[in-house]
C-alpha cells in the first residue's frame, strides 16, 4: 500500500462545505423552500448571550439576508425577536473576513462576531429573504453564555440622557459634593455639605435687604418645608410663568374663534331674511283668503256670481 499524505484542512474550509454554523438539521432554506443559502456563505459564528435571559440557546437562529451587489445584512433572531444585526460592504470584502454583529433590544450590549466565507455564491441570488427557525436554526454551541455585567453608565438630567459611557469612569465631585470611597463595603459615598470649602458661596443676589422674600399670600405662610400650594378645580387651572403664576379660566373660554361666529352670523343672518320672505307670503296668503270668504258669502247671500280672483 502507497504511503500517502494526510493533509490538515483548516477550519473555514471545512465549514465552507458543510452547514456549520447552522445546524445539522436546518434546512437552511427560506420560508418559500425556493432559496437555499450556500454552505461557503456564512463559515462561522460566535454571539455571546446573558444567562438570565436566553433560556433555550437552540431557538436562537438567522432570520433575514439582504443580498445586493453592494454588500449584505443579516438579522439574528430569538423567539422571533431580532436581537442583532451584521453588516458587510462588498467593495472591501475579502475571503474568509470577519464582521460585527450588534446587539438589539435586550441584547443591545451583546456584540458577536460572523464570518463570510465567499459573497460571490451568495450574490447569484441577490435579494431579501427571510427564514424561520427551521431553516436558520444555529449550532447551540457557537451561543456563548455570558454573565451580565456593567457596560456603560449614562447621565440623567431631567429628560435629557448623555450619550453612553464605555471603559474606565471616573466620579468627579462638583460643587459642594465630596466622594468618599469605601473600601469595605466596596462603595461610593457621596456626600452633600455646605460650608465646607468645597466652594465659594453663591453672592448673586446682593444685599437681601434690597430684595425682601415674600412671607405670605393673603395672610398664609409656608408649610415646615417652605412649600406654599396654589391648587385649581373644575374651571381654574394655575401654571407657572416667569417670576409668577398663570391662572386660567378654562370653563369661558369661547369654544369658537372669529372665523367661526362669522359664519354662525351670516348664517342667522339668511335665516333672518327667509323667515321675512315667509311672513309677507303668510300676509298675503290671508289678504286672499279674507277676499275668497267675502265673494263666496255674498254668493250665498244673492244672485251674484262669485269672482274669480
Amino acid at each position: 500500500m502507497p504511503v500517502g499524505k494526510v493533509w490538515n484542512i483548516e477550519w473555514l474550509n471545512q465549514n465552507a462545505q458543510r452547514n456549520y454554523p447552522f445546524s445539522e438539521v436546518a434546512t437552511v432554506k427560506d420560508v418559500t423552500g425556493s432559496v437555499r443559502l450556500p454552505d461557503d456563505f456564512i463559515v462561522d459564528l460566535l454571539w455571546p448571550v446573558h444567562a438570565g435571559i436566553v433560556s433555550d440557546p437552540g431557538l436562537i437562529y438567522i432570520g433575514s439576508v439582504d443580498i445586493f451587489s453592494s454588500g449584505a445584512t443579516i438579522g439574528l433572531y430569538y423567539n422571533d425577536e431580532l436581537i442583532g444585526t451584521a453588516a458587510l460592504d462588498a467593495s472591501s470584502f475579502t475571503e474568509n473576513s470577519s464582521y460585527s454583529i450588534f446587539g438589539a433590544g435586550n441584547f443591545e450590549d451583546s456584540i458577536g462576531k460572523i464570518t463570510i466565507g465567499n459573497l460571490e455564491s451568495a450574490q447569484r441570488f441577490a435579494g431579501s429573504y427571510i427564514f424561520d427557525l427551521n431553516g436558520g436554526r444555529l449550532e447551540e454551541t457557537v451561543v456563548r453564555p455570558d454573565l451580565r455585567g456593567v457596560t456603560a453608565l449614562y447621565a440623567v438630567s431631567g429628560n435629557a440622557t448623555s450619550q453612553a459611557l464605555y471603559g474606565d469612569i471616573n466620579l468627579v465631585s462638583g460643587a459642594n459634593i465630596r466622594l468618599v470611597p469605601d473600601i469595605e463595603t466596596n462603595s461610593i459615598i457621596v456626600n452633600a455639605i455646605e460650608g465646607e470649602g468645597l466652594s465659594e458661596p453663591c453672592d448673586c443676589l446682593g444685599d437681601t435687604e434690597d430684595l425682601p422674600c415674600i412671607t405670605t399670600i393673603n395672610g398664609q405662610g409656608p408649610n415646615e418645608n417652605g412649600d406654599f400650594t396654589i391648587s385649581g378645580d373644575d374651571c381654574l387651572t394655575p401654571s407657572s410663568v416667569a417670576n409668577g403664576i398663570a391662572i386660567s379660566d378654562d370653563c369661558s373660554k369661547p369654544c369658537c374663534g372669529c372665523e367661526e361666529l362669522k359664519v354662525l352670523v351670516d348664517t342667522l343672518k339668511n335665516i333672518n331674511r327667509e323667515i321675512m320672505s315667509v311672513r309677507e307670503f303668510a300676509a298675503q296668503l290671508s289678504s286672499r283668503i279674507s277676499e275668497i270668504e267675502s265673494n263666496l258669502i255674498a254668493s250665498r247671500l244673492t244672485d251674484i256670481a262669485c269672482e274669480t280672483p
